[in-house]
């Protein structure tokens, strides 16, 4: 059973949102010259701090949501959060517990989400936008989006 988060919840906030890629690469000191660099992991795992603004009734689900969908954090759980390919569907779960303090009639809940892969341009397509810049790339690529899901099943 795939673990999402509730629909009945927003996403994110914008405010401390932050995005930080743990480092892949290892470093070797030479004797002499530069030193090397290396690749560890072919997949880094990215943290991402944010917050949410719950109303009383939208914490409470929170919380149990937390409580037995998210294992108390230990449960991947699917998300769509905003990167720089825009808003998408992230695989999450929560880097320790959440924090949360009460503000007037709301609730103000922060927390660490370890994201397994974050999406973003593949190598293919990152060469047609050094090739054509982005401007070129995101008209095409809408063009190209409404050709297949609007106008081919048209015909």
């Amino acid at each position: 059973m795939t673990v999402a988060w509730p629909t009945t919840l927003p996403l994110p906030t914008r405010t401390a949102y932050d995005i930080a890629p743990q480092d892949g690469v290892i470093r070797t000191e030479m004797e002499s010259g530069p030193a090397r660099h290396r690749q560890r992991f072919t997949q880094v795992q990215t943290d991402i701090s944010v917050q949410w603004i719950f109303s009383q009734l939208e914490f409470l689900v929170f919380e149990a949501w937390f409580e037995h969908e998210a294992k108390r954090g230990a449960q991947f759980f699917t998300v769509t959060l905003l990167g720089g390919i825009g808003m998408a569907q992230h695989s999450a779960r929560f880097r320790g517990p959440f924090k949360a303090r009460p503000r007037g009639q709301e609730w103000i809940v922060s927390a660490t989400l370890e994201i397994r892969e974050r999406p973003t341009l593949g190598a293919d397509q990152l060469s047609v936008v050094a090739l054509y810049g982005p401007d070129d790339f995101m008209e095409s690529a809408q063009i190209w989006h409404r050709f297949v899901h609007v106008d081919l099943p048209r015909s």
